[in-house]
């Protein structure tokens, strides 16, 4: 027998790029978006090639700001070597 609904916890439903797209990312997220490792990642942060805000132990990277970067790569990949 099943046991009844208010007993199974709460479902969340998946929505996949529902939303508006947020201005600020983890690690995590920056890296499904430019497709880079979070080593890459915080190099680019760490020289100062993409803005990010740190509020305590946590770190968000700038979507614009990233994707200028991706852009200036694109037009000139050997100035662009991490």
């Amino acid at each position: 027998m099943s046991e009844p609904s208010s007993l199974r916890g709460a479902e969340q439903p998946v929505v996949s790029g529902a939303g508006p797209e947020r201005e600020w990312l983890t690690y995590a997220e920056a890296g499904q978006v430019v497709g880079l490792s979070r080593v890459t990642l915080w190099k680019l942060v760490s020289a100062g090639d993409v803005e990010a805000a740190r509020i305590g132990r946590a770190v968000r990277i700038n979507r614009e700001s990233l994707t200028d970067y991706m852009k200036r790569s694109a037009k000139n990949p050997a100035a662009s070597r991490v």
